[in-house]
């Protein structure tokens, strides 16, 4: 008897260890310290690209506008964007221009702005304009609006520019001008078109503008209001117009426009005052291509 429980003893030995070696395969390796961050999975990458480009048209809403418009329009619209991106502080000022774009600080008028912006996207075009500044390096007002008028209303293989003469036509992108009668310490009003006419009343059109004023728009930026207020954060100066303390620079909203017989506008109201002047709008165009794209 003793025997034959020694013979087995080996055996029961050997099952032991097979057990105690199977489960030592089996025990989950505890993760190290390098190990402990997790990969993101497929599902998880496409979420966050999703989250990104919904956060991205947000945070641009202006740029919505650019893949129906012209190749230069776009060009301006997306200048348009950085420059309001990076935009801190702004004043509206007739002298003592500061035009620094990328440490977010513009001090301009209307022209200097258009300047800036244009000169950015295209210094061909922008020398095709007549410059009557004292500096003769600015293009004016009264600069935009002459040159538009005399242009072609469709691309002839010569002009840089095309004219266009009903505001139900406009793009975003397009430069629109007016001039006053008799100039003051202004020759008029220059502004970059930013969105697509809307049919306002039984002629006239609301379209957004980006400009640099001494006052805003409708919905407009300087003022902290409208939609696009939300994109673009920055400091405007207060500035006093008549009795009247108001937010100035450069800035975006809407204004009011009928062009052809008795043209006019209305500057921050659809009801608001009506000044009629002479208005003309311009758009960039590839010479080399005969399209007005």
């Amino acid at each position: 008897m003793t025997r034959f429980k020694i013979s087995i003893l080996p055996y029961f030995l050997l099952i032991f260890l097979f057990i105690v070696y199977a489960c030592e395969e089996n025990t989950p390796e505890v993760a190290s310290e390098e190990n402990t961050i997790e990969e993101p999975t497929e599902e998880k990458q496409e979420d966050e690209k999703t989250s990104e480009e919904i956060s991205d048209t947000a945070m641009h809403m202006l740029l919505e506008v650019c893949e129906e418009s012209n190749y230069y329009g776009s060009m301006v619209i997306r200048e348009v964007d950085r420059v309001m991106t990076l935009l801190k502080t702004t004043k509206y000022t007739l002298s003592n221009y500061i035009t620094d774009v990328e440490g977010g600080r513009l001090e301009v008028d209307c022209s200097k702005y258009v300047e800036t912006i244009l000169k950015e996207v295209s210094l061909n075009h922008y020398n095709d304009l007549p410059k009557s500044s004292q500096s003769g390096l600015t293009s004016l007002a009264k600069d935009y609006y002459n040159h538009f008028v005399t242009l072609p209303t469709e691309p002839d293989g010569v002009h840089n520019w095309i004219r266009i003469m009903d505001i139900a036509d406009a793009r975003p992108g397009d430069i629109i001008s007016y001039i006053h009668a008799e100039e003051g310490n202004t020759t008029g009003h220059v502004m970059i078109i930013c969105s697509y006419p809307a049919l306002s009343g039984p002629v006239d059109y609301s379209v957004i503008v980006n400009d640099a004023a001494g006052s805003g728009h409708y919905g407009d930026t300087r003022n902290n209001e409208g939609p696009y207020s939300a994109d673009y954060s920055y400091i405007p100066t207060l500035v006093i117009d008549g009795d009247q303390w108001k937010y100035g620079g450069v800035g975006i909203g809407m204004m009011w426009f009928h062009l052809g017989e008795n043209s006019y506008y209305r500057w921050s109201s659809p009801t608001g005052s009506t000044v009629y002047k002479n208005i003309a709008i311009g758009r960039m165009i590839d010479i080399n291509f005969n399209s007005i794209r």
